[in-house]
């Protein structure tokens, strides 16, 4: 007899604890799905009018036939259809990253496959997946699991400055626009996009300023 398993760890306090038990992405065709709270593979199947096989293919997570990696709480696959999924929008917009989710993964799937990414982090920039529970990522979408890191413009600077540049340059006596753009291989014009504070013709560098090299 194929038995749930019910004994999933218990947080014994407010702080994170690792849980590798969070609930499996479902099948990118998944059109239903069910939510266990008790039983076994063959029951849940059976509940929903598909035999145990069907269950096994829809949720190819499960151990087959030992279907001993079922957890109550968790929502899985009891109907397929052809509708395409519907793939979650709202990450971090300054996201230069991305992990695709493959049926089955986990939050901790994602983390394991990412060097210097933390659970926090991946909910953080993925406000989408469902916190801490993790159990709505969705096979073949893409997940933020990166931000550059934002540098503070270092002071003095000018009002106009760029913010968030990767890399600023302090500007020295006899310093000009063309030279920068030409010592630090920069575009001129973007160079003064960033910089707006010096002015068309460059007069109003002021050595000793902060000013955005890179983007």
């Amino acid at each position: 007899m194929q038995l749930l398993l019910l004994a999933l760890p218990l947080l014994a306090s407010a702080s994170l604890i690792r849980r590798d038990w969070s609930c499996p992405a479902l099948i990118p065709t998944c059109s239903k799905s069910y939510l266990v709270t008790s039983g076994t593979c063959d029951t849940v199947a059976a509940a929903n009018g598909i035999t145990s096989d069907k269950f096994y293919e829809l949720n190819p997570s499960i151990n087959k036939p030992a279907c001993n990696n079922m957890y109550s709480g968790c929502a899985y696959c009891v109907q397929a259809g052809d509708t395409p999924p519907v793939c979650p929008t709202n990450y971090n917009p300054k996201c230069d990253a991305f992990y695709t989710v493959k049926s089955g993964d986990i939050c901790w799937a994602i983390i394991n496959q990412t060097p210097g990414l933390s659970l926090n982090q991946l909910f953080e920039w993925n406000p989408a997946i469902h916190n801490p529970a993790c159990d709505n990522l969705v096979p073949t979408c893409k997940y933020c699991t990166h931000v550059p890191t934002e540098v503070k413009i270092p002071d003095p600077h000018q009002p106009n400055t760029r913010a968030g540049c990767k890399e600023y340059y302090q500007a020295v006596p006899g310093d000009y626009c063309y030279k920068i753009s030409v010592d630090k291989g920069v575009n001129l014009n973007d160079f003064m996009s960033w910089n707006p504070d010096v002015g068309p013709t460059c007069l109003n560098m002021l050595a000793g300023y902060w000013y955005c090299l890179r983007i």
